[in-house]
């Protein structure tokens, strides 16, 4: 396994939450299609693993405060405590 530096993480770990705020809602699906054409995907990744997926949605909440939830009916996850107080919103 090939060790990532912290600057690397906590890039990855914004653009989560970026991805997943500005869609609103979106599947895991795009969220696979986004990190495979991400300049971040150095490993040229087809999908998201889903256990990375969950680690950075952890410490979204842990760094930034922000819970991406699921809406298990959709099958779509968003941010659920974004509003207009969310840190990362530029």
């Amino acid at each position: 396994m090939k060790k990532t530096s912290a600057s690397t993480l906590f890039n990855r770990y914004i653009w989560s939450v970026e991805v997943i705020n500005a869609s609103g809602e979106i599947t895991r699906g795009e969220i696979d299609r986004r990190w495979s054409a991400s300049v971040l995907n150095e490993e040229n990744e087809d999908s998201l693993p889903e256990r990375t997926f969950h680690r950075w949605r952890v410490a979204a909440e842990e760094l930034f405060g922000v819970n991406i939830a699921c809406n298990r009916s959709k099958g779509t996850y968003f941010i659920e405590n974004g509003g207009d107080n969310m840190a990362l919103k530029g």
